[in-house]
């Protein structure tokens, strides 16, 4: 991220070797490959194109490679997460399912049982129980009694959560809050994000660290594969009153 140059005059990428992405998407390229492609670009080496000397240039540069690290997608619209989940491959900016699915999802679970997928019990959003009324003691197993002691769960007229009672690590919805002039009619909204699914049929392997105890010898098995699916769009609001 630290050095540019303008190539002048202009070289077509099919010279070397490069096509154009299909339908606009950003591909990652291999760096042997990058490096191998420069001289043909501009008749220069790596090492002999100039370091910027514009350090705000090098520090935003820098921002944004530590915001895909943390929020992604690192590796392009279209990445593929491999042999790890979604949750400890990013910190920041996820919103898990509100309501676990039947079959199982284990969309925020660590690798750690490679045989079967297993939903983890912080994702599943729901209400905490409330303590004990002051005052009133309760022998050892017994449960109080009242309603308020033993805490209502969710509404069932309403789809809202009460975040303060939400025990999940990974939140399942986010608000935010903006001003406009008083004078503006529609807003125009434009969201983007990323669904990531389990792709299951990738050839994807790895050798496993455990050899086999019948054979002794070291498997080649397939990892967990999340493929990033990009979603959003855009849309106008009328501001006029009500919903």
């Amino acid at each position: 991220m630290d050095k540019t140059l303008s190539i002048d005059p202009a070289v077509p990428l099919l010279k070397v070797g490069y096509s154009k992405p299909a339908n606009g998407c950003i591909n990652r390229l291999q760096w042997t490959h990058f490096a191998e492609t420069i001289p043909k670009l501009c008749g220069k080496t790596l090492a002999d194109i100039p370091l910027i000397k514009d350090s705000a240039y090098v520090r935003e540069l820098l921002q944004y490679a530590v915001m895909d690290d943390l929020r992604g997608p690192a590796n392009g619209p279209n990445e593929l997460i491999k042999d790890m989940s979604v949750r400890d491959r990013y910190l920041v900016g996820k919103l898990a399912p509100r309501e676990t699915l039947d079959e199982g999802n284990d969309w925020g679970n660590s690798a750690v049982d490679e045989a079967e997928d297993v939903v983890p019990d912080d994702l599943e959003v729901k209400a905490k129980p409330a303590p004990p009324t002051a005052g009133k003691r309760t022998k050892a197993g017994e449960q109080p009694k009242d309603e308020e002691a033993l805490g209502k769960g969710e509404p069932e007229t309403s789809d809202e959560i009460d975040v303060s009672k939400n025990q999940s690590l990974v939140p399942s919805s986010f608000g935010m809050t903006f001003c406009v002039d008083g004078e503006a009619e529609r807003i125009e909204v434009e969201a983007r994000w990323g669904r990531y699914e389990r792709l299951h049929d990738h050839g994807i392997t790895k050798t496993r660290k455990k050899k086999n105890k019948k054979t002794g010898k070291e498997e080649e098995i397939e990892v967990k594969v999340w493929q990033r699916i990009p979603c959003g769009g855009k849309m106008v609001l009328d501001l006029k009153q009500g919903p």
